[in-house]
């Protein structure tokens, strides 16, 4: 059985979590935290954790005790964890049914689409056809490299 501890100023603590994909301000779902949600950042394997209540130097996806520089989490700062918006996953599916490729991004995680027309997606789709769906894990993504606009 899960619990929420509730903080004594903000209740439930909800947070909006962010759809994610880059270019939205939809918000993806809502988040209680409770008391103390904060997100950490492993030395070890890079990996953001989030956690709520007391805070925890182990890594959930190393298990090592390697989290450092614990942050609140707040609105402004919380991760797209909860996936896309709505809107934005009608977007996306009608893409890839279209000929484009879903991808994420290894270093910024960000995810989403390459549009049909892309040299990779005409690549790709040489083997895997439209509708089927396909996807690319790519090293790093214009996000992560500052020049947004993917779809």
């Amino acid at each position: 059985m899960s619990h929420i501890y509730l903080d004594k100023e903000k209740g439930v603590n909800p947070v909006i979590v962010p759809c994610a994909n880059p270019e939205c301000k939809e918000g993806a779902g809502i988040a209680m935290l409770g008391i103390n949600g904060y997100m950490a950042t492993c030395q070890k394997c890079g990996k953001v954790s989030i956690g709520v209540g007391k805070l925890t130097s182990t890594c959930l996806n190393c298990k090592a005790r390697a989290l450092k520089d614990h942050v609140e989490l707040t609105n402004k700062n919380m991760p797209p964890i909860e996936g896309f918006c709505n809107s934005c996953k009608k977007k996306i599916e009608d893409e890839v049914k279209a000929g484009g490729i879903y991808y994420r991004c290894l270093k910024c995680g960000s995810q989403g689409v390459v549009k049909r027309d892309a040299d990779i997606s005409i690549e790709i789709r040489k083997k895997v056809a439209a509708p089927d769906p396909v996807g690319v894990e790519l090293p790093d993504c214009q996000y992560c490299q500052g020049e947004g606009d993917a779809a």
